[in-house]
């Protein structure tokens, strides 16, 4: 009864989300594409709180939605390699690097934590500098275990000003996670084609997008799944 794919159709009622393009909600398992493993969705959060309003696009295929009052969002899922790209007034342009089919799998939504240039220049303040519009900044972030992740260290291959770590706390400089989770974000990187390197404890692999592309003043965003 869960009409979630285009061949499952269990009824004919109005409503039931089970065909292609026939997105009736955009609440959490609403069933509103084809895909087996269910849309790509999630929230976005400014500061402590979600952000509604934020424009959140698939570039690949231009499905956009529109965060509700909660934050959330919910776009159909082509899988594989994709890039969400999140706008809206006051925050820096943010483009999410993800694997569609990891995300399905994990069956979790995706959280997005964006920022205003001013918020930025206050993180950057660590490493004595401030954010150059002309560079990207990479936010580099975990799902998994955050004990078990602790010691996991993260590099990229392009020139930056050095990387900080948000660990709920003041902004530590850093390129390793601790055991509390957050995320590490590497400044001022030059843009273009970036590798990201993921270096977690023995026994532990991390999966998701390594392969990134900065712009000028965006912020470029990964999150890795580590078991």
């Amino acid at each position: 009864g869960d009409d979630d794919d285009t061949t499952s159709d269990d009824d004919d009622a109005t409503g039931d989300d089970d065909d292609t393009g026939d997105d009736d909600d955009t609440g959490p398992g609403d069933d509103d594409d084809s895909s087996a493993g269910g849309g790509l969705n999630g929230t976005v959060a400014e500061g402590t709180g979600a952000l509604s309003g934020a424009l959140v696009t698939l570039v690949s295929t231009g499905d956009s939605s529109t965060t509700s009052s909660e934050g959330y969002y919910s776009l159909p899922n082509p899988g594989g390699p994709q890039e969400l790209l999140i706008t809206s007034t006051g925050i820096l342009p943010y483009t999410a690097f993800i694997d569609a089919d990891l995300q399905s799998d994990s069956g979790t939504g995706l959280l997005h934590p964006v920022w205003s240039e001013t918020v930025l220049n206050q993180f950057a303040s660590a490493l004595s500098t401030t954010v150059d519009l002309a560079d990207g900044v990479i936010s580099v972030g975990l799902v998994g275990d955050n004990s078990s992740l602790a010691g996991t260290t993260v590099s990229i291959d392009a020139s930056n000003d050095g990387s900080v770590g948000m660990f709920f706390g003041p902004p530590e400089v850093t390129d390793t996670f601790g055991s509390n989770g957050g995320e590490i974000l590497f400044f001022n990187v030059v843009p273009g084609a970036v590798a990201l390197t993921v270096t977690p404890p023995s026994g532990i692999a991390c999966t998701g997008r390594t392969d990134l592309a900065v712009s000028a003043g965006e912020v470029t965003a990964v999150r890795l799944l580590c078991d």
